[in-house]
């Protein structure tokens, strides 16, 4: 089984993203290769499967142009927007042989070796998927599966506007938890000049996913 690499650009609308993964997933089902899939969205406030504890305020959202989408991953809701790397892992778990906790473990995996490589050092919460550095979280993760095969993936914030986080509680935490890579180094990085690097750190977890 063979994972396909494929950049699809910066500002990406949520909703035509979302609507390909479903056409990729489909395809995958006919036999067409699995994908990884790196972006960046337009900005966006999606909720999860899980409801809100509080209504958002559309208004507000409106003035500031950030879009709101509902998702069919899990979790609460969450912000995506420039600077923060979004990969969406579209991988048939069960030809692989892969359980959905060890395939979140491998994306969480792989967000804690590309820190690394940084100077970052990130580690996991059992009771929070993402990933964590010291008290703040830097990656979340959310999946859909469907008769196997995965859709979505993970956010990393490299330099992203951690202002939207305000508005919402993401991932079901208060907003001043969310960091970025920059915060944490002081360097820019942009999700185009370390796609490369991630795509392949991403795809060798995802190569040895599995359960002890």
């Amino acid at each position: 089984m063979g994972l396909v690499r494929e950049w699809w650009g910066l500002s990406q609308d949520y909703g035509e993203v979302l609507a390909r993964q479903r056409s990729r997933r489909e395809a995958i089902r006919m036999g067409y290769p699995e994908c990884l899939a790196i972006l960046e969205h337009a900005p966006v406030i999606t909720l999860g499967r899980r409801p809100l504890e509080s209504p958002l305020d559309s208004r507000l959202l409106a003035e500031a142009g950030i879009a709101l989408e509902h998702s069919d991953r899990g979790g609460l809701a969450t912000y995506h927007g420039p600077g923060q790397l979004v990969a969406y892992t579209i991988v048939n778990l069960r030809e692989r042989g892969i359980k959905i906790r060890c395939f979140v473990d491998a994306l969480e995996e792989a967000c804690r070796l590309f820190l690394e490589e940084h100077g970052v050092s990130g580690h996991r919460k059992k009771s929070a998927p993402g990933l964590w550095v010291g008290e703040q979280k830097i990656a979340a993760v959310g999946l859909h599966v469907s008769r196997g095969i995965t859709i979505h993936g993970l956010a990393l914030n490299l330099t992203v506007d951690t202002q939207p986080y305000s508005w919402i509680q993401p991932c079901g935490f208060s907003p001043e938890v969310m960091t970025t890579l920059e915060e944490c180094t002081g360097k820019r990085l942009e999700t185009p000049d370390v796609a490369r690097g991630f795509f392949k750190i991403l795809g060798n977890c995802i190569e040895h996913a599995g359960c002890p």
